[in-house]
Parts: C-alpha cells; structure tokens; sequence
C-alpha cells in the first residue's frame, strides 16, 4: 500500500453538514482552518485542514400541516499535507437535504429529514460514495420554557453510516439564556446585546470516505471525534448573521485502510455568514 495513499485516506472524513437538531436550511457560507495534526498509525505525518462550505434553500412550500423544504450543501475540505510527502489534495461532500417541520399538535411538535449525498475526491465521480441520510425528531413541550426531545438520526458522524439515538432537553429559562442539552449536539446560548450572542457548545465531527492510492487501489477509512468551543453571532443590516467561532478538536481513535491509531488534539477557528429565512 502507497504510504501516500494512507496519508490521503487519513484526511478524507470530514462530514460538515449536520445541523444542530433539525433546523430550517439557512443561505450560509462558512470557512473554517483547523490546526496542524498527527496521525500516530503514520510515523511523521501531519496535516491541516482548511473547509469551506456553502448552503441554500431551493424550494419552500407552506402546507396547513406545516412547511416543506429542499436545500443544496457543498463542501469542500482542502488538506495540506506536510513532511516528506507534502501535498494538497481536495475531497468533496455535495448533498441535497429535503426537510418536513410539522405543526405543533397539543404538546408534540415533529421533524424529519432525508438527505441523499455524494462524498468523493478529486476525481468527482470515479471515487464516489453515495450515502442516504435521515432524521427524525420529536419535542415535547413540558412547558412554555421547556421540551424534552428525543428522535433518531443516521449519518456517519461517528465514522460509519450508522443509526443513533437524540434525546436531552431543550430549555429557555428566561429571555437571554437557551439552554439545548440534546445528545449529541449540546449547548448553552445567552443574549450579550439585542444583536449578539454566544454559545458554549460540543458535538461530534467525523465521517467515512473512500479514496483512490497512488499504485491506483481504494481504500477506506473511519474516524470521529469531539469539538468543544465557543461561537460569538452578531446580527447585521438586512438580517445577515456573521459568527466567528473557536474552540478544540480532541484527539480520538481512527482507522485507514484497516490501520488502527491516534488523531491528535487540535484547535479550530470558524468564520460563518448566514442568513435564516425561517424560525
């Protein structure tokens, strides 16, 4: 196996997509850079990560049951390889989300999500893996400032395609404090100004790729982790919202092309504009 070749599996995981919950697709553009890394299964083998991602709503349909949408994600993960082997390469994520946000029934209130996407790299379509992702979630409404929530989701954020439970809490106390400790995406958000908040978060990052090596074999690999930080929003004219978000990649176990090993700890910074046409 091209040593090369293991080195670019390693970076080709990067799944970006998943919303905190289910919500609304936002018009949204994003560039995040991630700190250089190590992979312990590779002697002397570091990268960076530079991700841009750009989604949008397409279609929008108001029903008496509630509204529709159907969205377009790309992302593109940009990776600097360094060392002996130094290198760029580019893996892509396109996916089209259609999602369904039912009206509140009594004290029930559901969502859905089903989203066909394409991972593939450089070569677009030789190196393609198809996934179809889903999620369903429920919230239940104990008060006027709190729900339970609970649902089901499928994705590869944990590095396979695989299905795992959502459930935790969702809470808003008073005016400036939300309170959303849902597994797995958890945060705390408080109002600073009538135009800025910031939020304490942590959730999962990861995924599962295909990639072609040098001597022209495929391969796979698996890998995920946890992302702690911090994310600061500010809302513009014309209803824009820039954030600017930093924070910590903790090191995990990951596997390329059947090697087992250590992803090293990181840092990240995100800059983010978007718009939300719903809430």
């Amino acid at each position: 196996m091209a040593c090369l070749g293991k080195l670019f599996g390693l970076l080709c995981f990067f799944h970006t997509s998943v919303c905190v919950a289910i919500e609304p697709i936002k018009l949204q553009l994003n560039f995040q850079y991630d700190s250089e890394r190590s992979f312990s299964g590779i002697d002397g083998f570091n990268f960076t990560r530079i991700n841009t991602r750009l989604s949008l709503p397409l279609l929008y349909r108001v029903s008496g049951n509630g509204y529709f949408l159907v969205g377009g994600s790309l992302t593109e993960n940009r990776f600097a390889i360094t060392g002996d082997n130094a290198s760029t390469r580019r893996l892509y994520r396109f996916s089209l989300p259609f999602q369904f946000f039912a009206k509140q029934v009594g004290r029930w209130q559901h969502s859905w999500l089903l989203e066909p996407a394409l991972f593939s790299d450089e070569s677009i379509f030789k190196q393609k893996r198809s996934s179809v992702e889903y999620g369903w979630q429920a919230a239940y409404s104990k008060t006027s400032k709190a729900r339970f929530v609970m649902g089901i989701q499928r994705d590869n954020r944990f590095g396979v395609d695989a299905y795992y439970p959502v459930f935790g809490l969702d809470s808003r106390p008073n005016s400036r404090w939300h309170h959303h400790w849902v597994f797995p995406d958890v945060y705390s958000q408080i109002q600073l100004s009538r135009q800025s908040t910031l939020r304490l978060f942590a959730q999962p990052e990861g995924g599962g790729w295909r990639y072609k090596q040098l001597d022209g074999s495929v391969a796979s690999l698996s890998m995920h982790f946890w992302k702690v930080g911090a994310n600061f929003q500010k809302t513009l004219p014309a209803k824009l919202q820039v954030d600017v978000a930093a924070g910590l990649q903790l090191s995990s176990e990951s596997s390329v092309a059947g090697v087992k090993g250590d992803l090293s700890s990181g840092y990240f910074i995100l800059f983010q504009l978007q718009k939300l046409f719903l809430r």
